[in-house]
C-alpha cells in the first residue's frame, strides 16, 4: 500500500511489516512478532494497519512504531474499509464483521452467515461478498440490512450511486 509521502507499506510472513521509500530503500520494518496476512490499509491519519495469523488486528503509526494490537476471533480476512472518522470495519476468515475505532476499541461484532471472500466495501453502507454466493448490507451499527443472492460466488463488485455492480 502507498501512504501519502510516497512511502509503500508491506507486510511478510517473516512477521516483519516494511516501509520502503520510493526510491526502493528501506526506511524501517518493524518486527510484529507473528505471520502477517495480507490485510493492510492506511488510515486517513496516516496510520498502518494489518493483521496476524494468530488473530490480531495490529496498529502502526508512519514512524514505524506499533501503537495497540487487538485479538479478533480467526485471522483478520482482505483489506478493512476505513471511515473518513477513523472507525474500522474489518472481516475475519472465521466469519465475523467488527467494527474499529481508531484507538483500539472494538465498538461491535456481528457474526456473518458464511465466511467472506470479498473485503468490506463502504457506500451508503457496508457490503460484504461472501462464500454463500450472497452480497450482505449492513448499518454502520452493524445491522444486517439486506441480502442479495447471485448466481455464482461473488468475486468482485463495484459501488457507483446508489447501485452496486457484481460479478461472480
Amino acid at each position: 500500500v502507498e501512504g501519502k509521502d510516497n512511502t509503500v507499506y508491506f507486510c511478510s510472513e517473516d512477521r516483519f511489516l516494511y516501509a520502503l521509500k520510493n526510491d526502493g530503500e528501506l526506511k524501517w520494518r518493524l518486527n510484529l512478532e507473528d505471520r502477517l496476512t495480507d490485510t493492510l490499509v492506511i488510515g486517513y491519519d496516516n496510520t498502518i494497519y494489518t493483521g496476524s495469523k494468530r488473530g490480531f488486528f495490529i496498529a502502526v503509526n508512519p514512524a514505524g512504531e506499533q501503537i495497540w494490537k487487538v485479538k479478533v476471533e480467526g485471522e483478520p480476512f482482505g483489506n478493512p474499509a476505513v471511515l473518513k472518522d477513523g472507525t474500522i470495519f474489518l472481516t475475519t476468515k472465521k466469519g465475523w464483521l467488527y467494527s474499529i475505532s481508531h484507538t483500539g476499541f472494538i465498538h461491535w461484532k456481528v457474526k456473518l452467515p458464511a465466511e467472506p471472500v470479498l473485503s468490506p466495501v463502504i457506500g451508503k453502507d457496508i457490503y460484504i461478498g461472501l462464500a454463500n454466493e450472497r452480497i450482505y448490507a449492513y448499518s454502520i451499527n452493524g445491522i444486517q440490512k439486506w441480502m442479495f443472492l447471485l448466481s455464482g460466488l461473488p468475486l468482485s463488485f463495484a459501488l457507483s450511486g446508489n447501485s452496486i455492480y457484481a460479478g461472480t
